[in-house]
């Protein structure tokens, strides 16, 4: 089970597994498109999000952050 801050609110999602990127959960699991998936490779920026005040490519990430903000 992963719990989170999004957008200030808490969430949480389960059976989310070890290597499953940031964006997915964001993506697919919570139902928050405004990030994209584009290059899959952070070079591209579409999946930009803040996570503890710091912009990370989420497509990169693992999902298991504490606190995430949608820039």
């Amino acid at each position: 089970r992963l719990t989170c801050t999004v957008n200030g609110e808490p969430r949480e999602v389960d059976d989310v597994w070890e290597g499953e990127s940031l964006l997915h959960v964001l993506r697919e699991r919570m139902a928050l498109a405004g990030s994209k998936n584009a290059c899959e490779q952070g070079e591209c920026g579409s999946c930009s999000v803040l996570v503890d005040g710091a912009l990370v490519c989420a497509c990169l990430m693992p999902a298991a952050t504490q606190a995430i903000g949608m820039p």
